[in-house]
């Protein structure tokens, strides 16, 4: 699994290296930049759709390491991913209304959970074990749009989203390499590349923003994989107990959902 780990990692960079500033040129070209404003904390017009290449590198990877025979979870999770990049493209081009995304986000929210994909246990924690099984669905869809939307409020600083989201792919690609969970690994190992890869065009005097086209497929993918790590049976990841593994997802939201939070106190204000 090794070598299939460095590969994913090197094909993703490789693929979103080369795409990047393909779209940078394209975007040039045809005008498609986010133009600076009061909110916004660049000067000049700016390329945006760096999702687009890191998307692609994650595909890279999904047909030539992984290949789709007998893989219905791959199947499903790329078929959300593609509807989150349309939207996400879409947004960037002409900017959906804020309800559109939400009701986009909440149904392909029901569809993750109804997948099986969704936080069954507290693990003792405040005293409660086993939940509910409507008290799943609830937490489970308010998780992952909460942190979607959090890597969408905090890509505003060049590089953060995505350094944060290469960190946080690191981090849970080598604890799914621990319990030996194959696809998972791989779709962490090729998303860090990916990242990277952007990051190169993305530091401070950013060339290119990955906009809600990025945002919105890192914030639900490490959505996903969070609770894709609770639902590792115990005698499976017998080094870590069920609370540290809620520990360690905590650990891994707790930076876009505290600017997520700071945010909208300070809109309403």
């Amino acid at each position: 699994m090794h070598i299939e780990i460095i590969l994913a990692y090197l094909l993703s960079f490789i693929v979103c290296l080369i795409l990047t500033s393909v779209l940078i040129h394209f975007s040039k070209k045809k005008g498609l930049l986010d133009m600076p404003n009061h909110r916004a904390s660049h000067v000049s017009p700016t390329p945006t759709l760096g999702g687009l290449p890191i998307f692609a590198g994650l595909l890279s990877v999904l047909l030539f390491c992984l290949g789709f025979s007998g893989c219905m979870p791959i199947y499903y999770l790329l078929g959300v991913l593609i509807v989150l990049i349309i939207t996400g493209v879409v947004d960037d081009i002409i900017n959906l209304r804020a309800s559109v995304r939400i009701i986009i986000q909440f149904a392909l929210a029901i569809g993750i959970a109804s997948q099986g994909i969704r936080f069954t246990s507290l693990h003792g924690i405040f005293g409660i074990y086993e939940l509910p099984l409507m008290i799943q669905y609830l937490i489970t869809i308010f998780f992952i749009m909460g942190i979607t939307n959090a890597f969408n409020l905090i890509d505003g600083i060049d590089g953060l989203a995505g350094g944060l989201g290469f960190i946080n792919m690191i981090v849970l690609g080598s604890i799914f390499i621990l319990i030996d969970l194959r696809i998972n690994t791989i779709i962490c190992f090729a998303m860090a590349g990916a990242l990277l890869a952007f990051l190169l065009y993305n530091f401070n005097g950013a060339r290119i923003f990955m906009g809600d086209t990025g945002s919105l497929i890192l914030g639900f993918l490490t959505a996903y994989l969070c609770i894709q790590l609770t639902v590792v049976p115990e005698n499976s990841l017998s080094f870590m107990t069920g609370i540290q593994k809620l520990t360690v997802v905590f650990g891994i939201v707790i930076v876009p959902a505290y600017d997520m939070v700071r945010v909208a106190i300070q809109r309403m204000i």
